[in-house]
């Protein structure tokens, strides 16, 4: 069984939103690569425009640091990275995880307009979203959504839009799913209600024309933010992914 993995985070994230799944996954023995996007946390290199650069820049990441072929799992923006990766460096990828994807991946041109002039209500329109709907009414505060939003605020100026701007623009999804030479998972949020599974059906479908099966693990009563709602179930389906694609 592969025992390395890469984790690519999403759009106004950073490698950090992987702790927990980290973590866990460590503790199991793999060697586990959570780097942070040109732009994002503690990587001081500029923001990259799009969804092609962002997977150059991993590949090439790879490569120096010698780290051998691998899995790789995407989450949200993370997830067309690692779609777009696996199509460009084929070598460097024995399975492909995407969570919590849809393709094309579209955003409303209101909260793109907010990311660039209202990044406090953007990122209040995303947290609002990300998470599974809450059992009562008015939505309660939640420590999850909390540490969202600090997560968000933490990145810099701009870097959101930039985000939010390369998952709208992103046009080679289905070319690059049709280039994909390993096998590949789908792991879903039953309740996202920002790339609910539908949106990835026409991805699964363009994956498997490669003579591959291409199962989706749903994740009961998971929104968007999988890694923090539910990590244990997470973490075991990234695993189960794993040796489905062994």
């Amino acid at each position: 069984m592969t025992n390395r993995i890469v984790l690519i985070h999403g759009a106004g994230h950073d490698g950090s939103v992987w702790d927990l799944q980290a973590a866990a996954l460590r503790a199991e023995g793999f060697e586990v690569l959570a780097p942070s996007l040109p732009g994002h946390g503690a990587c001081t290199a500029a923001a990259l425009p799009d969804i092609e650069s962002m997977a150059t820049w991993l590949a090439e990441l790879l490569r120096a640091d010698g780290w051998g072929t691998t899995a790789i799992a995407g989450h949200s923006m993370g997830s067309l990275v690692a779609l777009e990766a696996c199509a460009r460096a084929p070598e460097l990828f024995n399975s492909l995880i995407l969570v919590g994807t849809a393709y094309p991946m579209p955003v409303a041109p209101a909260l793109l307009q907010a990311a660039m002039d209202e990044p406090d209500k953007a990122h209040a329109l995303i947290n609002k979203w990300s998470f599974a709907p809450p059992a009562g009414d008015p939505d309660p505060a939640n420590p999850l959504r909390e540490a969202n939003l600090a997560l968000m605020r933490r990145q810099r100026h701009g870097v959101l839009a930039n985000d939010l701007k390369a998952c709208d623009t992103y046009t080679g999804g289905l070319e690059a799913a049709a280039r994909v030479s390993c096998r590949s998972t789908l792991i879903c949020g039953a309740l996202d209600r920002m790339t609910p599974p539908k949106a990835a059906v026409g991805l699964r479908d363009a994956l498997a024309a490669n003579g591959f099966n291409v199962p989706t693990i749903t994740l009961e009563g998971a929104g968007h933010s999988m890694m923090s709602e539910q990590p244990v179930a997470l973490t075991h389906a990234i695993k189960e992914s794993i040796t489905l694609s062994d």
